[in-house]
């Protein structure tokens, strides 16, 4: 799973290999609280290396520390910590 640019404005990229085209993809992103601040539901994907792009809620998410966590039919595959920089 590679996840840039980190840090980030305005959204994020996501490069991840998809072992199965029947995976519901999920991201989650959490702030350091645990607290979900976005969710996004990309359903089933072609199997192989797949590039998604998070936009971030304009407003919604302040300078800071997030947790970003990619699932696949619901089990949590990866998680990596991103660093929201000032506009």
């Amino acid at each position: 799973v590679s996840i840039y640019p980190n840090p980030f404005n305005n959204g994020v990229n996501l490069d991840f290999n998809n072992n199965s085209s029947e995976n519901i993809i999920e991201v989650d992103v959490y702030d350091m609280a645990g607290r979900l601040v976005m969710k996004q539901n990309f359903g089933k994907l072609e199997e192989g290396v797949n590039s998604l792009r998070l936009n971030t809620p304009e407003g919604k998410m302040p300078t800071g520390v997030y947790l970003l966590a990619l699932t696949a039919n619901g089990k949590t595959v990866s998680v990596t910590k991103l660093v929201k920089s000032k506009q």
